[in-house]
């Protein structure tokens, strides 16, 4: 995808990235699944943003069918890598490895908070209900020093809008859980606001 091709691109707060990525330490890109976030990483990538993402190779589509999961889901898997582009899979042994030789470069990791699969998961309430979260992508941060700065994309090919707010310094604390426990806290509550902003743009309202 060529810049060219978005004519009508709303970036906001650019300065809260810009500013977090001078310490050298990259910094972690911080979102939910959001219908844009495909095309805003694709975007950012071709005006010298690019950033690398975990994803899942095979997930699970309870929609699918045996049809859908046999010949569909791997043509559609393929799709999704190539939109991507930069990309790790979580079931890489070197994965976490890969994730933290990106940061310590200075670059950018996209991670995306409302997933369950880590080795590192715990269940908090968002909008009412209880879910489960990754926290890996929280240690990965911590060991490179690197900030989480949240980003908010919407829209779509004819107007798209990314939006980023004031990077998170990660909170120490005396253990593995009382550490996620309060830096997790603040993902979430951005999170929630952010959906509250376009419930329509939300992509896991299936699995709720």
């Amino acid at each position: 995808m060529q810049q060219h091709h978005l004519r009508n691109v709303e970036i906001l707060h650019m300065e809260n990235l810009t500013q977090a990525l001078s310490a050298g330490r990259g910094a972690v890109l911080s979102s939910g699944h959001f219908f844009a976030s495909r095309l805003a990483r694709r975007y950012l990538a071709t005006i010298g943003f690019p950033a690398l993402s975990v994803r899942r190779p095979a997930p699970p589509d309870g929609k699918a069918g045996r049809l859908g999961m046999r010949f569909l889901q791997k043509r559609y898997v393929a799709l999704v890598g190539r939109a991507l582009g930069d990309w790790v899979s979580n079931q890489d042994p070197d994965c976490s490895l890969k994730m933290l030789a990106r940061l310590r470069c200075g670059g950018l990791l996209d991670c995306h908070v409302d997933v369950a699969f880590s080795k590192d998961v715990v269940s908090r309430k968002i909008l009412g209900r209880e879910k489960r979260f990754a926290a890996g992508f929280l240690h990965v941060a911590k060991l490179a020093g690197s900030p989480l700065v949240p980003i908010y994309r919407a829209g779509n090919s004819r107007r798209l809008r990314i939006e980023f707010g004031p990077a998170l310094r990660l909170t120490d604390a005396a253990d593995r859980r009382s550490f996620v426990e309060t830096n997790l806290t603040a993902v979430i509550r951005i999170l929630e606001e952010h959906i509250k902003r376009d419930p329509a743009g939300y992509d896991l309202w299936i699995r709720w």
